[in-house]
């Protein structure tokens, strides 16, 4: 005899059917969750702070060509070199002296800020290319950059072209007029800088990089005995640590801590041999 099928049998099914799809996708839902959480918290854009961004196209003559945001100053500048194809783009730091944040390599588009194109357009083809971009960003960096760039005015964007063979002061007046960070300047942070890698020249050259930056670097001198570790003292401002030494110990990976100290400056920055692969980029 074929089995009979109740009413009640039925509708139990159901209801198990519908307990299982909503034990699925609540799981789904939390996993999404993590996952985008996750991802916020790897993204370096903060939408506060300046962030410069090099993109180099790989297929094209132009060279890495440079994006700069500044949210607090609502400014966009833009950057290229005349020699082109001399410049990679992972020497582009070293070249202007700057921090730079990210990194982006594409191939199949023009991309050209010489000619004046719009910061906001850029983005929009990264993001269409996401998933074919080589880069340290997340998608929540390309979203949140692109959502201020929308918000700049053309008039508020600045352009240079960094000539061939240029001096070190012609290329940091051209470096400090486009990325300057006016927080870390507005700051007044006195900066003494010990060089305990061994390293000739390496505490002069994180000098040249921080005043670049807006720093204020009263002294750099060098440690008698090699140092491993890079570490950043920094007195606290109003129970917090300022900026300035936020954004340093990003720049360098050196470990922070509060100094109750003053010593001769505010901020103490240690170059130990851990800290010397960040410098050379």
């Amino acid at each position: 005899m074929p089995k009979k099928h109740y009413p009640n049998d039925r509708e139990n099914t159901v209801q198990i059917a519908i307990v299982f799809f909503a034990i699925v996708f609540f799981l789904v839902f939390v996993a999404s969750i993590f996952k985008l959480i996750a991802v916020v918290k790897k993204s370096k854009f903060d939408g506060e702070h300046r962030f410069t961004l090099v993109v180099d196209i790989e297929s094209s003559s132009k060279g890495p060509q440079i994006i700069s945001f500044a949210p607090d100053a609502k400014t966009i500048s833009l950057a290229s070199f005349a020699e082109s194809g001399q410049v990679s783009a992972h020497a582009v730091g070293k070249r202007i002296e700057a921090p730079i944040d990210g990194e982006v390599w594409v191939d199949d588009i023009v991309i050209d800020v010489s000619k004046g194109q719009d910061a906001s357009s850029i983005l929009l083809t990264l993001l269409s290319r996401y998933p074919s971009l080589r880069t340290n960003l997340t998608i929540i960096d390309f979203i949140r950059l692109l959502a201020f760039s929308r918000s700049v005015p053309k008039g508020s964007y600045v352009y240079e072209l960094y000539p061939d063979a240029v001096d070190e002061v012609s290329s940091d007046k051209i470096t400090t007029s486009l990325f300057l960070d006016s927080a870390l300047s507005a700051e007044k942070m006195s900066i003494h800088i010990i060089n305990g890698t061994g390293v000739s020249g390496l505490g002069n050259r994180l000098a040249r990089l921080i005043t670049n930056m807006g720093g204020n670097v009263i002294s750099v001198t060098s440690a008698q005995e090699a140092i491993e570790k890079s570490k950043i003292s920094c007195v606290q401002i109003d129970n917090a640590l300022p900026y300035t030494c936020r954004r340093l110990s990003y720049l360098l990976g050196g470990d922070m801590q509060a100094s109750d100290n003053r010593g001769i400056s505010d901020v103490e920055i240690i170059i130990g041999k851990e800290g010397l692969s960040s410098l050379m980029y």
